[in-house]
């Protein structure tokens, strides 16, 4: 990959105190005749950039936005209210022997879960990452814009900074939001158990 001056390189690390850039690779002698090229990507989730290495062989192409609108189908079995009380009340109908066989008992056991759970089908979309809402994904895809403009010197670093600095606030703050939701949902369901 060889050494570059200040102005070829790329900045690998990009942080508030200062930043670096790549200054050299490193591959074995068979692998150099492979790489077709080299580059710094862009990332605001991160200070460091990731380098990618385009290297020559069967190119498997795929549209990102046709990866964004599949959706994949599932089947969840449902715990609902109903669905507790029903395996509570066949629970304590079912007499385990002690001189059953464990593999039967679990056997036996995961029965009475299936048949108190309903089975839903659900639909999961594809390249979509749930832990993030609608602002936080438009304050990310600023703060790569930021970025872009940056890195051909179009724009500010600081500019770049303050942006990707808004993106993880937010995803922050969503992260903090979602782990209080299972929070929530886990004392919930301790508590129902309890009564």
């Amino acid at each position: 990959m060889g050494n570059f001056e200040w102005k070829q390189g790329r900045r690998t690390y990009v942080g508030a105190r200062g930043e670096s850039i790549i200054d050299y690779g490193i591959v074995n002698e068979e692998a150099w005749e492979e790489i077709e090229s080299f580059k710094v990507g862009e990332r605001v989730e991160s200070d460091h950039m990731p380098l990618e290495i385009k290297i020559k062989g069967k190119e498997q192409e795929y549209e990102k936005q046709e990866r964004r609108n599949e959706r994949k189908e599932i089947e969840k079995r449902i715990w609902d209210e109903e669905g507790i009380q029903r395996y509570r009340s066949r629970l304590e109908k079912k007499k385990f022997e002690v001189k059953e066989d464990i593999e039967a008992m679990i056997a036996e056991l995961s029965n009475l879960i299936v048949e108190a759970t309903e089975k839903r089908k659900i639909y999961i979309w594809q390249g979509r990452n749930n832990g993030c809402n609608e602002e936080c994904s438009e304050l990310k895809r600023k703060a790569r814009e930021k970025l872009g403009k940056w890195k051909n010197n179009k724009g500010r670093k600081e500019e770049y900074l303050k942006a990707r600095e808004n993106y993880r606030r937010k995803w922050e703050e969503r992260k903090r939001e979602k782990r209080e939701e299972e929070e929530e949902k886990t004392i919930k369901a301790l508590k129902t158990e309890e009564v």
